[in-house]
């Protein structure tokens, strides 16, 4: 993190039909001091492209992930979100496209919460995505010590 608490790299994660949106986010992001990392830029060819993938979702603070029917029916996606659960990463879901949310995500994902990015809601969105991935992370509080019994009764 630095001074502003913004992720060093944010993991987008979103299907190639979404590409356009993707591009569009990535620049507004860099504008804002975030530095989002999407496959498409920087796999090499002949790369071990999934390596690749898990480690840069392993080093990145967050995982933004572009909801839409596109993205809940890519298998690529889907296994973007398991690595991403598995390394125990925040997850924020960007919903840009689509008339109800749970046709965008997998079922697992439909009651978490997202930023409305679709269409005319894009820039407003973005300002809410930004301020949610400038927050700390939240941290689980420790669970309260069992108190002793109490041998005065």
């Amino acid at each position: 993190m630095n001074e502003r608490n913004v992720p060093a790299t944010v993991f987008l994660s979103y299907a190639s039909e979404n590409e356009d949106v993707a591009e569009r986010l990535e620049r507004d992001l860099r504008r804002h001091g975030i530095t989002p990392w999407r496959a498409k830029n920087k796999i090499a060819s002949g790369a071990d492209w999934e390596e690749q993938i898990r480690e840069v979702i392993r080093s990145s603070s967050a995982v933004v992930c572009l909801a839409s029917f596109h993205a809940r029916t890519s298998k690529v996606v889907r296994g973007e979100l398991q690595v991403t659960k598995m390394y125990g990463k925040r997850i924020r879901f960007a919903w840009i496209a689509g008339d109800t949310w749970a046709d965008c995500v997998p079922i697992e994902y439909i009651y978490m919460q997202y930023t409305d990015m679709r269409g005319e809601q894009y820039p407003v969105g973005l300002h809410r995505l930004i301020a949610d991935l400038e927050a700390p992370a939240q941290i689980a509080a420790p669970e309260a010590a069992p108190r002793p019994p109490n041998h005065d009764d």
